[in-house]
């Protein structure tokens, strides 16, 4: 593997402080499994360029090392930076082996949404996937719940109307998706 010189070839006194620098070796170094080493480049190149991308790829590094709560540590710095950043991949894949049987994937994905949301209740993203996620699970009261906490914090965002729409007809609520 050409991976193992490049991170050889960097050595940490020759290394320019940069944040991309640091980085890009954060990336050798999670190819060759140097999680410790990736994360020590990841919270130097975040200390340097405070980017919610740096804090998802640390993330995903603690959710391999199997530190889950560290990792659902650094997704809710990225929310609460901001509310509406993509981190769906990141938390879904938290916990999850891929010799999981669906049902038991769901559960766990659901399990993580509602200790972010927990920790912070005011974000409707974190409803909506938790609703979604549900839904497909065939938890239709539950997903119903998470659109009215999503809809009740952004009562602007016409998708939520129609998303909770569809899972009242699986609820055979016909008046009631008809009125979203």
């Amino acid at each position: 593997s050409l991976v193992a010189p490049i991170v050889k070839f960097v050595p940490e006194g020759e290394i320019e402080p940069t944040a991309g620098n640091y980085e890009s070796r954060a990336y050798f170094r999670k190819q060759l499994s140097d999680y410790y080493g990736a994360l020590q480049d990841y919270a130097k190149a975040y200390e340097l360029s405070p980017k919610n991308e740096i804090l998802l790829k640390q993330a995903e590094i603690r959710a391999l090392q199997g530190d889950t709560d560290a990792a659902l540590r650094d997704i809710m710095t990225v929310l609460q930076n901001d509310p509406t950043y993509g981190v769906t991949y990141t938390i879904e894949s938290l916990g999850i082996t891929g010799k999981e049987e669906p049902a038991k994937k769901s559960q766990i994905i659901i399990g993580t949404y509602t200790k972010l949301i927990d920790k912070l209740p005011s974000v409707p993203l974190l409803y909506v996937r938790r609703a979604s996620i549900r839904s497909s699970a065939g938890d239709y009261q539950g997903a119903l719940q998470d659109y009215d906490r999503a809809i009740a914090k952004d009562p602007k965002n016409v998708e939520l109307y129609s998303s909770r729409a569809d899972v009242k007809v699986n609820l055979k609520d016909m008046k009631g998706a008809l009125q979203d």
